[in-house]
Parts: C-alpha cells; sequence; structure tokens
C-alpha cells in the first residue's frame, strides 16, 4: 500500500515539475518575445547595420570625474577585454538594459573600459596612462569587474568581480549603485 501511495506521489510531483518547467519557459519565451517586440523602438542598430555601443568606452576620467562631480553621480565602470564573454554577457544582459531603460539616468554614470586597449587613457587627476596601468591602480585582475567611484576616483562600493546568476548579479549591481548614491547625496 505504501509502495503505491509513493508512486502515485512520485509520479504526480514528477508531471507537476515537467508542468512547472513548460510553464517557465513558455513565459520566459512570450516575455522575450514582448521585450523584442518593445525594444524594436529602441533598435541598437544603425543605418549600416553594426551595433551601435551603448555604453560608453571611458578613455577620459577626468572629463568623466567633472559630469559626475556637477550632477552628484557615482561613476559605474565596467573593466573587460576583448575577448571575455563574461563582459559580453554583463554588458547584454545587465548594463544595456539599464541604459536603455532610462531608470538609473539620474542614479549612476555607467561606462566601460578594455582593460586590453592599447589606448592611452586620462586618470582622475588629469595623467596619462596605458588603460593596462589604469586598471592596475584598482587592482583589477579579473574581467569583468565592476567599480563604483566617485569624482576623485575613490571607491564607493566594494567592486563586484565577475558574473555568475544574472538575477543575484542584478540585485548586487542595484545595491551598490543604491549605496554609492546615497553616500554622494548625503
Amino acid at each position: 500500500m505504501r509502495r503505491c501511495i509513493f508512486s502515485v506521489l512520485s509520479s504526480t510531483a514528477l508531471l507537476a515539475g515537467l508542468f512547472l518547467l513548460f510553464s517557465v519557459n513558455m513565459t520566459f519565451a512570450t516575455e522575450m518575445s514582448s521585450y523584442e517586440d518593445s525594444s524594436a523602438g529602441n533598435s541598437l542598430a544603425t543605418e549600416s547595420g553594426n551595433e551601435e555601443h551603448v555604453i560608453p568606452h571611458i578613455n577620459d576620467f577626468f572629463i568623466e570625474a567633472v559630469a559626475a562631480k556637477e550632477s552628484h553621480l557615482p561613476i559605474l565602470v565596467m573593466f573587460g577585454a576583448d575577448d571575455c564573454s563574461y563582459c559580453e554577457k554583463l554588458e547584454a544582459e545587465i548594463l544595456k538594459p539599464m541604459v536603455i531603460s532610462g531608470d538609473y539616468h539620474d542614479k549612476v554614470i555607467i561606462r566601460k573600459m578594455m582593460i586590453d586597449d592599447f589606448n592611452s587613457v586620462r586618470d582622475f587627476k588629469g595623467a596619462e596612462l596605458e588603460a593596462s596601468e589604469f586598471a592596475d591602480k584598482y587592482h583589477v585582475t579579473v574581467t569583468p569587474t565592476v567599480m563604483l567611484l566617485d569624482s576623485d576616483g575613490k571607491m564607493l562600493a566594494p567592486k563586484i568581480l565577475g558574473i555568475n546568476t544574472v538575477e543575484f548579479y542584478a540585485a548586487y549591481l542595484d545595491q551598490a549603485i543604491d549605496v554609492s548614491y546615497r553616500s554622494l547625496n548625503r
């Protein structure tokens, strides 16, 4: 008798699990479809068909610092590398939607810096450095690394290394942005 009840319960649980999995996949597919439809007006494609860089590259922290100081906003910098698939994931799934939504325009200045770029960078004090030297000053050894900095280049929140689960990462990033914003606007 116990074995029969256990088999029925196991079968019921399995069917419920499969139904839940199917429902989640269908909901995700529907949401992605509606997201693609709604973002059609916010197309990232240029006339030539190439994708625009929604997250501006930063190569002059001195100028960004002036804007940050005037607006009392933290500067979010994603340190990335050209061949970093996790950097692409972070940009595509978290940073670009943040910029496109407009919800963060009055909370943070979002920029990215490629540490394997051989161009020079002007730091917060106006000194010229290579991108890798600038990253070394902040002990960036893993990409992606996200840092929130004030107009003097000081860290406002602990840096966020790598990316694992997008949902958790977005929550950690929101929390770091809120902490940074509050510290500048007390």
